[in-house]
């Protein structure tokens, strides 16, 4: 399906202009009313510039835990994959198979949350975790297998604490006052900045609509991002998505991505 030009990467975007030609309507409206009060375009310029650096440090740090994401979702997926390798040294029949179907239960479980986008259920994550922890326990006491207990321990270690941190990051949203002071400083900027007596009317609004476009745009990208698997702006979890087919499905289920040379 077309993905419409409302939706997806350009959501944003769209969501920003739509709100920002009714703002410039207001600036036109005030401009021909005569209300235009402040004289000092410099004051106003400035205000603008402060509110957007303010903008840009909060878009910051929603980014880092938004990046974070990515990189925990590629080392997770590593992990499964690197396990249900790794189990075919440690048992073999049926052993081996109930192993890796605890390994499947978890690997659908964190998949399955991901692509609702929410939160993380982690007792539905870790519960086959720690089932397959006393499958492997049971099975490395045979002296040919205690070599890949600790390496084994340490991958299921591994996808505890990635899963753990993905459900910190999608549960943790940023403070209600900082939205309120990131919102009160956009609006605080826009009005002082439709009050402003700029020289020209074309000027006028072209300098408002671009205020008004990159300040709603900037706010709205923050809301987005703060929640890396909601909203127009999400993390991929098609590595999540593929590990989960291919724990179930066997290497055959995952098609293979021509590059081109």
């Amino acid at each position: 399906m077309a993905e419409r030009w409302y939706e997806g990467r350009f959501a944003i975007a769209a969501q920003a202009l739509v709100l920002a030609l009714p703002l410039v309507g207001v600036k036109y409206a005030v401009h021909h009313m005569g209300w235009e009060r402040i004289d000092t375009l410099v004051l106003a310029t400035s205000l603008l510039g402060g509110v957007i650096f303010t903008l840009a440090i909060i878009l910051a740090g929603v980014l880092a835990d938004f990046k974070d994401s990515e990189r925990l979702l590629s080392e997770l997926a590593s992990t499964f994959r690197r396990l249900h390798a790794d189990l075919a040294l440690l048992a073999q029949g049926d052993r081996l198979a109930q192993m890796r179907r605890e390994l499947l239960a978890s690997a659908s479980a964190v998949a399955e949350d991901l692509r609702r986008g929410d939160r993380i259920r982690t007792a539905r994550a870790f519960a086959p975790l720690e089932r397959l922890d006393l499958l492997v326990l049971e099975a490395a006491r045979a002296p040919v297998a205690a070599g890949m207990l600790s390496t084994i321990q340490s991958n299921i270690t591994t996808v505890v604490r990635d899963t753990d941190r993905l459900r910190t990051i999608m549960e943790t949203t940023f403070l209600r006052a900082g939205y309120a002071f990131a919102g009160l400083a956009v609006t605080g900027a826009l009005a002082v900045l439709t009050l402003a007596r700029i020289p020209g009317l074309g000027a006028a609004l072209a300098l408002h609509f671009f205020a008004s476009f990159l300040l709603v745009g900037l706010l709205l990208l923050i809301y987005d991002l703060d929640n890396p698997f909601q909203g127009a702006v999400r993390a991929s979890t098609r590595s999540m998505d593929e590990v989960e087919a291919w724990l179930r499905d066997g290497p055959e289920s995952v098609p293979v991505v021509a590059t081109a040379r």
